[in-house]
């Protein structure tokens, strides 16, 4: 008994029901690197789909003709799909489509479909033995142009194929497990797209395309699934990842993984692939683990975990994946950092013993240099004195370099509280600290009667500096620093200027480039306290010098207005330092 064609046309309809479920999941995922290719070969399967089984459907044999010309643009649209899909996956990225790039893959399929709808003028596609009747096709007469269309749609399919089989081998992971899905959902179709069961027809010339369609979309199903062909993880640059040292997980947002690179391989070992698995069942032998990355906040925490029975640490960052303004899950970074640890306790032991030997016995060795230093000098006279004196002057430049480095130290590692200051009490207390070191310098202060700002307490230090480098450093017979201050919108400039010989442009490199340096002099020390105490204070500080002197300026933001109290000097002050009692710094 015979089937029915209507039957057997409803049937191959109904194949294209997976690829049309197939093109409703792809549809938010458009901004991945091969989606749009993925959305238009399986829109081609669906559209050829319906077209074969109308065929066998309609009794027209003209709709019918006009059937088989929507099928020469539905399978142009799967053969495009395919090669568009393959080349974004390979290259791993986005393809922009201009103007003549649309101009070259569409002209010969734009070309063959309207050579299709007009083929009863010139029977270029289906020669005119070919015979159509109700319910479908009964002999087919290809004509110049199919032939032409075939050998166009073979190279560019096939092509496309052997293309993704190449990437495929020399891919890993995630990376190849999503290839080679792609590549077995695309040959189940060539069979039957290829027509080689038209020998064996169970009708007049039936197409059994859509049941390599149907096969191919269960493929792509499970792999969409399985795999995040086109969901969250899809076509990752696999090389890329597996040369992270940090271990990386990506899930979806079922906290299911996606994708695991090499070095996540090794820390979280399970028998057989991960991906596919849920998190828990990854990370279930690290608990505290667990907890972090099933929350569903971004994340970025330390962690101890004991990894073959030794104890490590880790920097654990957890970050939304989102596409469309869509989280579609999660992207778990651990970076091992236990020698990084380790290597910072090093270095604040050695830290420790420095400061140590800096406060007590270097500080105590100057002291007894300085002191017999003294005795020498008073005790003779000529070249000796004056040979004594000098080391006199030198351990109190080194006892003051000493101090300001250490107070650097301080300030970077303990940063003041920052409180509201008044700008102009500040500057005056500078001054006069400086001039009764050096009184014979002019000192032209010419302030507000009030300017507050939100800074350090080690504020004044920063200032005290500023000025003395201006007269210090400065040999001309009368050593000039001018001191200025005033308010720019939401900050407070200050202005230390002097007319000495400049700061010496290795100093200004070493403070640019954030390099360690020798520093010939105290000056040196000072640039590095006044840079440390602004920039704590969320301020700026600028140097602009040149053989006619040079110009310190300060940048700093205004008080808020509330709280308001002008520094005391007291022993107890963190902003004081003992030793900046004794004399400026």
């Amino acid at each position: 008994m015979a089937v029915p064609p209507e039957l057997i046309g409803g049937a191959l309809a109904s194949l294209s029901v997976p690829a049309a479920a197939l093109l409703v999941l792809a549809r938010n995922n458009l901004t991945r690197p091969g989606a749009r290719g993925f959305v238009v070969t399986v829109a081609g399967w669906t559209g050829w789909s319906i077209v074969v089984g109308l065929r066998l459907i309609v009794e027209s044999a003209a709709l019918a003709r006009a059937l088989n010309s929507f099928a020469v643009v539905f399978v142009s649209v799967t053969v495009l799909g395919w090669a568009f899909l393959v080349a974004e996956h390979v290259r791993g990225r986005w393809i922009e489509l201009t103007w003549r790039r649309l101009v070259v893959w569409l002209a010969i399929p734009v070309g063959l479909s309207v050579v299709a709808f007009t083929n009863p003028a010139h029977s270029l596609i289906w020669g005119e033995a070919t015979r159509t009747a109700p319910h479908g096709t009964i002999d087919v007469a290809h004509g110049p142009a199919f032939t032409v269309a075939a050998v166009y749609w073979f190279l560019v399919s096939e092509g496309a194929a052997v293309w993704l089989a190449r990437d495929a081998l020399r891919a890993e992971g995630a990376s190849r497990r999503q290839g080679i899905a792609l590549l077995i959902g695309h040959l189940v179709t060539v069979p039957f797209a290829y027509d080689t069961f038209a020998a064996f027809p169970p009708a007049p010339h039936v197409d059994l395309s859509p049941v390599g369609f149907f096969l191919g979309s269960v493929v792509w199903g499970a792999a969409l699934f399985r795999y995040g062909t086109v969901e969250l993880a899809p076509i990752l640059r696999e090389a890329t990842l597996d040369e992270m040292c940090d271990a990386v997980v990506a899930l979806d947002n079922d906290d299911v993984v996606v994708d695991v690179n090499s070095a996540a391989s090794e820390l979280f070992p399970t028998d057989g692939d991960p991906v596919g698995r849920p998190a828990r069942r990854l990370f279930a032998e690290f608990e505290p683990l667990d907890e972090l990355v099933i929350d569903d906040r971004p994340v970025e925490n330390p962690l101890s975990l004991v990894v073959d029975g030794d104890r490590r640490h880790f920097q654990v960052t957890v970050s939304p994946v989102t596409a469309g303004g869509v989280t579609r899950g999660r992207l778990v970074v651990i970076r091992d950092v236990t020698e990084l640890i380790h290597r910072e306790k090093e270095l604040a032991t050695a830290k420790q013993v420095l400061s140590r030997v800096f406060r007590h016995d270097i500080r105590n060795d100057l002291t007894v240099i300085r002191g017999y230093a003294e005795l020498i000098a008073e005790r003779t006279a000529g070249e000796t004195a004056r040979m004594a004196r000098t080391i006199s002057e030198t351990t109190d430049e080194l006892a003051t370099t000493a101090n300001k480095a250490r107070r650097i130290e301080r300030t970077l590692e303990r940063p003041t509280e920052a409180i509201d200051l008044e700008v102009t009490s500040l500057l005056e207390s500078s001054v006069e600290s400086v001039r009764t070191c050096h009184p014979d310098a002019t000192y032209d202060v010419d302030l507000p009667s009030e300017l507050w700002v939100r800074a350090s307490t080690d504020l004044e230090a920063a200032f005290r500096n500023a000025v003395e480098n201006a007269v210090a450093h400065n040999a001309g017979p009368d050593p000039t620093v001018r001191i200025r201050s005033r308010r720019e919108g939401e900050r407070v400039v200050v202005t230390v200027a002097d007319d000495g010989p400049g700061i010496p442009h290795e100093e200004l490199e070493v403070l640019e480039r954030r390099e360690e340096a020798p520093l010939s002099h105290a000056s040196g020390v000072g640039l590095w306290l006044m840079t440390a105490v602004v920039e704590c204070s969320d301020g700026d500080v600028a140097f602009d010098t040149g053989d006619d002197g040079t110009t310190v300026e300060f940048c700093l933001p205004t008080a808020s207005g509330r709280n308001r109290r002008e520094r005391k000097r007291r022993p107890d002050d963190p902003g004081t330092d003992p030793s900046d009692r004794a004399e400026p710094v």
